[in-house]
């Protein structure tokens, strides 16, 4: 009977454990999204778009999530710091296509600063 409660216990874990990782829409949240990956396609996307910067930037990730579509589409909450001070808070979604696909470069889709 033991075993049966424990097999239960497990099962209903597992499961909401999958319930979390997909019930946002199939994204799936990044535990720690300061990363250097992370970092790297916050600059790119702000230097995409916003040509005219130019000083020392800092970016500071503070959301990450993914969904694997074709290729992977990220979505990005991060700070940036120019020269030390803040200077906007940025939203961005960017696709990523797979390896051996046309366009090989990243795709900024959306992007919003205040």
């Amino acid at each position: 009977m033991a075993a049966l409660h424990a097999a239960v216990l497990l099962t209903g874990l597992l499961a909401s454990i999958w319930h979390e990782s997909f019930q946002a829409g199939g994204w799936t949240e990044i535990r720690e999204p300061d990363t250097y990956w992370c970092r790297e396609m916050a600059e790119f996307a702000y230097r995409s778009k916003k040509r005219h910067i130019s000083g020392s930037l800092i970016f500071f990730i503070t959301q990450a999530r993914y969904k694997v579509v074709t290729g992977k589409e990220y979505q990005l909450g991060f700070i940036v710091f120019i020269n030390g001070a803040l200077k906007e808070k940025c939203i961005t979604k960017m696709l990523i296509p797979p390896i051996g696909t046309s366009p090989r470069k990243p795709t900024v889709t959306k992007f919003w600063c205040r």
